[in-house]
């Protein structure tokens, strides 16, 4: 259980890059008044802000910390595929996908509004939410891609 743990976690560090690369890409399409700092950087920024560190870190030093949450984040969300992945009533090649679906629902519609770092989807402009959807399909696939060499590669199989 604890090598599935692991190469989860490490299939989710993978997976933030492509994730990572699309908000950036995303955000600048989207019209002018909707860019704006990327969510992992509010959020960040925001639990700086409840520990009174925000003000005492350099811009560069909160833009190394958001950068730091979001792989780590990635990286625990991605440890627990390799658990519920069996159990996603889905094809595997969707079951990554449905994975991330499931990642910005819990956090985007669940965790965030109610500590009330972000407000939900319905409050915020369609182009955000649409960019974090996207985003997390990004990472999910990613990462269902990633975890299936790493059992492939486990089990001595060519993927």
């Amino acid at each position: 259980m604890m090598y599935k743990t692991v190469t989860g976690a490490m299939s989710g560090f993978v997976a933030t890059i492509p994730m990572t690369v699309a908000m950036l890409a995303i955000n600048k399409l989207l019209a002018r008044p909707h860019r704006q700092r990327l969510e992992p950087r509010k959020i960040t920024d925001d639990m700086l802000g409840r520990v009174g560190l925000r003000d005492d870190l350099s811009e560069e030093e909160r833009k190394q910390a958001a950068l730091a949450a979001h792989f780590a984040f990635g990286s625990a969300a991605g440890s627990l595929y390799p658990v519920v992945e069996p159990f996603i009533p889905a094809p595997p090649a969707i079951r990554g996908p449905l994975f991330g679906l499931g990642v910005w629902a819990v956090s985007y519609c669940g965790v965030l509004p109610a500590i009330e770092t972000l407000p939900s989807p319905e409050k915020r402009p369609l182009g955000r939410t649409a960019l974090l959807v996207a985003a997390h399909l990004v990472w999910g696939a990613a990462l269902g891609a990633s975890a299936n060499l790493a059992r492939h590669a486990a089990n001595g199989k060519s993927a």
